[in-house]
């Protein structure tokens, strides 16, 4: 199994480290239904994908399809998932604005050797007509070491990247993702199929489940836009109408006069994370909010 340096899909680069992710409890799953016991490959991604290409490697996981891989390997028949894919750049960067896209110009950015991101990006770049440069590396770590020496000023990665000193700007495209085999393995193929065709019977909302658990801590989840965060700073007090009976959502304690409900959960939490206050109004109708 090749099980590429990842902190989402693959955690625990060892035979001795506990592992976790998405696509580790994915393989945990199939093994339910296969009796498949694993022996773990361990690198990068182009360095996974290299060895798998030589035969060296069974089946690999978080695969877009292209033309050129249909004639390299088999794809699973159900997707694993879908993921999006964003220009990141640190969190420190001025030079490039999620506003004006024409700053990417002069710029340069990571992006994995043959990957599906590779192709969208030089298509991002030719639809906008930008004039930037791209830099190949050899997986998320080497795109690391190069934004810290200066090699590069931004990265493509996916919707799942977790550090916190980097922030997403432009989308530039998406795609669902598949396990896939050797050419030659029609045998595993089918075990694995039939395994995913099991297991979706079973709990259809799998896929979800599991994008829910490891994506959640994701940059993009967790980051304001520019506008966002302007908005943010020329108004700390926002004002929010709720309705005065409308449980469980949202209602008002008879004793106190307060907001209750789920709606008071989810402001104080908005409040903690964003460090804004909320003036909370009550009303009687949805027509007498509208009006206000």
């Amino acid at each position: 199994v090749g099980y590429f340096s990842d902190n989402i899909f693959h955690i625990g680069q060892s035979d001795i480290e506990f592992k976790k992710g998405n696509g580790y409890e994915y393989y945990a799953m199939l093994a339910k239904y296969t009796g498949w016991n694993y022996e773990y490959c361990y690198g990068s991604w182009t360095e996974i994908l290299d060895e798998f290409l030589k035969g060296n490697i069974d089946i690999i996981d978080d695969v877009s399809i292209t033309p050129e891989r249909k004639q390299q390997m088999l794809f699973s028949s159900l997707p694993m998932g879908e993921e999006h894919y964003y220009i990141f750049v640190p969190q420190g960067n001025t030079q490039i604005s999620m506003s004006d896209i024409n700053t990417l110009n002069g710029k340069k950015i990571g992006e994995n050797k043959n990957s599906l991101n590779q192709t969208l990006l030089e298509n991002f770049i030719e639809e906008n007509e930008l004039d930037c440069a791209i830099v190949l590396c050899n997986g998320v770590n080497d795109r690391l070491q190069k934004i810290q020496s200066g090699e590069i000023d931004a990265m493509v990665t996916t919707d799942g990247f977790t550090m916190e000193d980097f922030r997403p700007t432009y989308l530039i495209g998406n795609s669902p993702f598949y396990f896939a085999v050797q050419k030659d393995r029609t045998d595993l193929l089918k075990q694995l199929n039939t395994a995913m065709k099991h297991n979706h019977e079973i709990n259809p909302n799998f896929n979800n489940q599991l994008r829910d658990k490891y994506f959640k801590k994701s940059i993009l989840r967790t980051t304001l836009s520019r506008d966002e965060l302007n908005y943010l700073k020329n108004h700390p007090v926002i004002k929010i109408g709720y309705r005065k009976k409308s449980m469980p959502f949202c209602g008002t304690k008879t004793s106190t006069g307060e907001l209750t409900g789920l709606l008071s959960d989810i402001i104080e939490q908005v409040e903690k994370s964003l460090k804004v206050k909320f003036e909370k109004t009550a009303y009687g109708s949805n027509n007498e909010m509208i009006a206000e």
